[in-house]
């Protein structure tokens, strides 16, 4: 499916965003599973930002224009031998 340039930058932020929402969640699970271990208060978790949005996204389209098939390190390696 071919996207039209507003629909990737859409995506892409969405993407980062869901990431970002996915990463705060797990770091609120965490402080709370070790705060209840620890018996204390949890420490507040910082929330990301629109800036942090951006530089993912931009992250992501740089590793989508940058990486084709033959330059992915992965692709290639035999992990059989």
């Amino acid at each position: 499916m071919t996207m039209n340039p507003y629909e990737l930058r859409y995506s892409l932020l969405r993407d980062a965003k869901d990431m970002l929402t996915n990463r705060w969640h797990q770091d609120f699970e965490y402080e709370m599973r070790l705060s209840e271990a620890e018996q204390r208060k949890p420490n507040s978790i910082p929330h990301f930002t629109a800036e942090d949005i951006k530089s993912l996204a931009t992250e992501l389209y740089e590793f989508v224009q940058n990486n084709s098939r033959s330059n992915s390190p992965i692709f290639g390696q035999n992990f059989y031998t």
